[in-house]
Formats: structure tokens, C-alpha cells, sequence
């Protein structure tokens, strides 16, 4: 996982870009970008993204590898059918 923080400080000492060139190129506002390097609260993807791009990264998403989850295959349910006397008591309902 990338640490965002270290890599947009990294960035911006390596291209000698400021805060304030980086407001106005990115659109996202100065106190924003203070309190995200500084790590005192997160910043929105879309404003991340907005970052990178302006100083010539993208940010892409790619499978791991790692299924996650979510995208495992559900497991097999070895449930049988209620008999129709079992559902109904099941379910409360009175016989007809």
C-alpha cells in the first residue's frame, strides 16, 4: 500500500513545487493539502487524484491477486426442502 503523504511530500521537494503552486494547479484548497501532508486528517479520492494529476501521476487500481472476500465464490447451502407440515409450524401460520 503507498503511503500518499510521504509520496506527494517526495514529489513536490523533488520538482520544487509549493503548496500554492500546487493549490492552484490541482484546484484543492492550500488548508487541505496543510492538514493532509501534515497528517492531521485524510483527503478525498477525488482530491488525491486531482493531486496526482497535476503533478503528473494517476492514480489506478489493480487486482491484487489476493481474492478478496467479496469475490470468493459462495459456499454450497446442504439445506433440504421443509416438509409443508414443518414450514408451517415453522412460520407460525395455522393449517388450513
Amino acid at each position: 500500500m503507498t503511503d500518499w503523504r510521504q509520496f506527494i511530500r517526495a514529489a513536490m521537494k523533488e520538482n520544487k513545487v509549493t503548496q500554492r503552486r500546487l493549490e492552484a494547479a490541482s484546484g484543492v484548497n492550500r488548508s487541505t493539502l496543510k492538514r493532509f501532508l501534515r497528517g492531521d486528517s485524510a483527503m478525498r479520492v477525488d482530491q488525491l487524484q486531482q493531486v496526482l494529476e497535476a503533478m503528473g501521476y494517476s492514480l489506478k487500481c489493480e487486482l491484487t491477486g489476493d481474492p478478496s472476500p467479496l469475490l470468493r465464490p459462495p459456499k454450497k447451502l446442504n439445506a433440504k426442502p421443509m416438509r409443508p407440515r414443518k414450514l408451517i409450524r415453522a412460520v407460525g401460520a395455522e393449517r388450513f
